[in-house]
């Protein structure tokens, strides 16, 4: 296993592998390979929104400690922070927090073919997540403006795909050293 074989012997290796006859697998084992590729490549939809809900539940959860909006955390300095931008650019940095860390997060823990579905999609499961979020907080009692709404909707959305891209660009860096 240790031996190494040089580049001759790699070659008529090769060649000795080429010059064989070829065998055609049955026509039920090409089906399964094909299938099971497709599906590994191609993820389901509702697979990736399960996911990235399963990972917002935890990220979105611990993102809560970092500040103390909602009385959970003690991230006075975040708070203090996004207060000091005025009303809508705590908005907007509040839902880029909230979501950009569990897309960051997704973005290592996602297979490479599920981030590209998500990005094929055009981020859509990044603005379905918001919205579901958005509507859970109305379930806890959270008086939600509309505008105000839509600027936290469009900091998430946005701090969510540069999180991915992010990520995702990491990830290349480090699986193209190997």
């Amino acid at each position: 296993m240790g031996d190494k074989i040089n580049a001759k012997e790699w070659a008529k290796d090769f060649d000795l592998f080429m010059s064989g006859t070829e065998v055609q697998p049955p026509t039920h084992v090409s089906r399964e390979i094909f299938e099971f590729v497709r599906k590994d490549l191609n993820p389901e939809y509702w697979k990736i929104l399960a996911k990235l809900g399963a990972t917002h539940a935890v990220v979105g959860s611990l993102s809560l400690l970092i500040c103390s909006q909602f009385g959970m955390g003690t991230g006075v300095i975040v708070m203090n922070t996004f207060t000091s931008l005025g009303v809508f650019g705590c908005t907007v940095f509040c839902g880029a927090l909230f979501l950009g860390l569990t897309n960051f997060v997704a973005g290592f823990i996602f297979a490479i073919p599920e981030l590209n579905k998500v990005r094929r999609t055009g981020y859509s499961p990044i603005l379905l997540l918001g919205a579901v979020s958005l509507t859970i907080f109305l379930f806890f009692g959270a008086n939600i403006a509309l505008n105000l709404a839509l600027a936290w909707l469009m900091g998430a959305l946005i701090a969510g795909v540069i999180a991915t891209e992010v990520s995702f660009g990491i990830r290349r860096v480090f699986t193209l050293g190997r």
